[in-house]
């Protein structure tokens, strides 16, 4: 059984009149606006919801840790090759 909590929150008037509004619109309580809001924001939905600027910007970040992440693959390679033929000559002079 899931129990149900109550959060007092203040808002300005302005702000009141706006939500009874959008609830009156959506058919639903001031309270269900305001739990569906909660809801979505603590869901893992809500990192879909990003502005175009946070979008962009994560984009950004991404792109440049691809790059890096890129570069480290690319050295590593180059080492793995590198102990490779290291593996190989000591290989090599063990048997001679």
């Amino acid at each position: 059984m899931n129990k149900i909590k109550q959060v007092v929150i203040r808002v300005s008037d302005e702000t009141h009149s706006k939500l009874r509004l959008k609830a009156l619109h959506e058919g639903t309580s001031v309270q269900g606006v305001v739990a569906k809001f909660i809801d979505d924001y603590v869901s893992d939905n809500y990192d879909q919801r990003l502005t175009k600027k946070e979008s962009v910007f994560l984009q950004v970040v991404i792109d440049e840790e691809m790059q890096k992440l890129k570069k480290d693959i690319t050295e590593l390679k180059k080492l793995a090759v590198q102990r490779q033929k290291e593996t190989e000559v000591a290989s090599d002079t063990k048997k001679e």
